[in-house]
């Protein structure tokens, strides 16, 4: 989910919040009127103390729209027990968005050990606001599975736990400071021990994104998270291994800044006589938008390898077809867009496909997928995914027969088969290229999977850099 549906989603749960806090407030005004100028009691209203209560009724009002009422049905859900899986697959899938969900998770539920402790005198004992944040936790959690609304995750629960913890640290430390304020006899080491939490919390996401931006290259979605229990699977190969130790080159590929992109975006708009509106840019985490006067086109750049995505909304009404690869080529290089000989070309009702695999053009090569749309001559649609890669350096990478221990040993990752059958064979094996999350070409044997009936199970990669 973007930042900006995330606020968004967030504008709309606190308005509807507002409205139920309204309507208690006017029930509760209701309520007071009736016993003072009808029934003759007194009423007395600690204001603090009220907007308190409120404070922390809106807050739990808007938790609850956020992880339930703001949720639709979805298809995947059941629970997943394993502790820190969302941490793993932010790590290899890493991005901004991955860790972001994260980090708000933990925050959402600081305002809870911050406000029950004054709400409640019972709530300032640690173990209790704990305790509370936790069964608040589970039950969103529990409600998610049982109305289909998403995955019961342990790691929800813990990210919740810890922001509560956190909330209450800050609540000790303010106690603390207004306890100095009012001259009382204060204990500054169980505050400090409160601390620990938001401590140990700072400190992991330090070490997190300081190890990512120091590490040469970038993470493999390939790497698993956990190891897959082979006990009951019998694994044979039907070839012959190599356990030769071999060296392969890594490539690396251009990353943008905004303003490159923005001059990239502008040296396209220019070749086709169009001119960018720069009022109407879009910035997100990895990608940026761009639209002509009028948002006739608009042009999206990814900011780590330059892939474009263009659209003239003007040309969908019809579609070129039966165009040859010479035609694309001539008609993709009135917009700067170079195209080898040595591709793969096809077409689809109009929609053209152009693959190359690490397809050497001079000292640089060619990889990825480039689709088209063509009306009249002229670009309708274009997805540019033919990435320009430079030799970066030259690694040691593990062996075939080690790679295979890997898989042996359970070391891989299974999502994308729909079961792992008592019986798998390997039918072959070769050496490809996959991308990181910076950019880079990283070598990663792939292996291609049978059962003992010829039915193909599709293919197990592993990461192939030694090390």
């Amino acid at each position: 989910m973007r930042l900006s549906s995330i606020i968004n989603l967030g504008k709309e749960c606190l308005i509807l919040a507002g409205l139920f806090i309204l309507g208690i407030c006017i029930f509760y005004g209701f309520y007071c009127f009736i016993q003072k100028y009808i029934f003759k009691k007194s009423i007395q209203i600690k204001k603090k103390k009220f907007i308190i209560n409120i404070l922390l009724i809106g807050y739990i009002i808007v938790v609850l729209l956020v992880t339930l009422a703001g949720r639709a049905r979805v298809i995947q859900y059941g629970i997943s027990l394993e502790l820190f899986s969302s941490y793993h697959y932010a790590w290899n899938n890493f991005s901004i968005v991955e860790w972001r969900n994260i980090i708000l998770n933990i925050l959402m539920f600081v305002p809870l050990g911050f406000l029950l402790p004054l709400v409640r005198e019972s709530f300032k004992t640690w173990w209790k606001t704990y305790l509370a944040g936790l069964g608040l936790t589970v039950f969103i959690e529990l409600s998610q599975l049982i109305f289909h609304l998403g995955v019961f995750e342990v790691d929800d629960i813990m990210n919740n736990a810890v922001g509560c913890m956190i909330g209450f640290g800050i609540y000790a430390l303010f106690a603390l400071l207004y306890g100095c304020f009012q001259k009382k006899e204060v204990k500054i080491l169980p505050t400090l021990l409160k601390q620990i939490p938001t401590l140990l919390t700072v400190c992991l996401f330090i070490g997190i994104f300081m190890t990512y931006k120091y590490q040469e290259y970038g993470n493999l979605r390939d790497y698993p998270s956990s190891h897959i229990n082979m006990n009951d699977i019998h694994v044979e190969t039907q070839i012959s291994l190599s356990d030769k130790k071999e060296k392969a080159y890594t490539y690396q590929s251009q990353s943008y800044t905004q303003e490159q992109c923005l001059e990239k975006a502008k040296s396209f708009f220019q070749m086709i006589g169009v001119t960018i509106d720069e009022s109407l840019n879009e910035y997100y985490d990895e990608t940026v938008y761009f639209y002509s006067v009028n948002k006739t086109h608009c042009i999206s750049i990814d900011y780590i390898d330059g892939f474009i995505n263009y659209n003239d909304f003007s040309l969908f009404d019809q579609k070129d077809k039966g165009l040859s690869l010479k035609d694309i080529q001539k008609i993709l290089k009135k917009y700067d867009v170079m195209i080898p000989d040595q591709v793969s070309f096809s077409e689809t009702e109009g929609t053209y496909e152009i693959i190359a695999y690490m397809t050497k053009v001079n000292d640089v090569y060619l990889n990825g997928t480039l689709t088209c749309i063509v009306n009249n001559g002229k670009l309708a649609d274009l997805q540019n995914g033919l990435i320009t890669y430079m030799p970066y350096k030259q690694v040691d990478i593990l062996s075939e027969k080690e790679a295979y221990q890997k898989i042996l040993d359970g070391s891989f990752i299974s999502d994308y088969m729909e079961y792992l059958p008592q019986d798998l064979i390997i039918s072959k094996v070769r050496l490809t290229y996959r991308k990181d999350t910076k950019g880079f070409m990283q070598p990663v044997y792939v292996f291609n999977c049978i059962t003992k009936e010829n039915e193909n199970l599709g293919p197990i990669y592993i990461p192939a850099i030694r090390g």
